[in-house]
């Protein structure tokens, strides 16, 4: 008979996933091997269940045993949702477990400034006047205008993000 543990919910990720576990080890830098809470019996030993936690912080999960994720997230009183951390926890998070790294969320503020005056630009570009003396001077057709409009929308996005 399995029962079901409830983890922490407000850490990391792996932390809740590794808690809720028997018998693990760290196999390599942030992988691990542990029991598998669905098909192993409570006197095994061995560790069928693979945990690795990715350098964005979300875990992926296998069992050797041939044992569905979404089982074992069950087995331990957790969802999909918990492989991953919350988007409050990501936008202000530098994860600790490789200082100097940045988080999406940082490269996309690092970003704005610059996108913001390309952005400016490329609005003053797609002016037909002004498009026509550019395209002119530089030899450009309408499908690179399609392309700059294109990466003005992308751009447009990365600033609303």
């Amino acid at each position: 008979m399995q029962h079901k543990r409830t983890a922490i919910t407000d850490s990391h990720p792996i932390d809740n996933i590794l808690s809720s576990l028997e018998n693990v080890i760290e196999t390599q830098k942030y992988q691990y091997r542990a029991k598998c809470p669905v098909h192993q019996k409570a006197n095994s030993s061995s560790r069928t269940l693979s945990i690795k936690e990715e350098t964005d912080g979300h875990v992926l999960l296998h069992c050797f045993g041939g044992c569905d994720y979404v089982e074992v997230l069950g087995a331990i009183g957790l969802k999909k949702c918990d492989l991953y951390p919350n988007d409050g926890f990501i936008a202000n998070w530098a994860y600790e477990r490789e200082l100097g790294k940045r988080t999406p969320r940082d490269i996309i503020n690092d970003c704005k400034p610059s996108a913001t005056l390309v952005q400016v630009y490329v609005g003053h570009i797609l002016k037909p006047e002004n498009w026509k003396v550019l395209s002119e001077t530089l030899g450009l057709d309408d499908k690179d205008l399609w392309v700059l409009q294109g990466a003005s929308e992308c751009l447009r996005e990365l600033l609303d993000a």
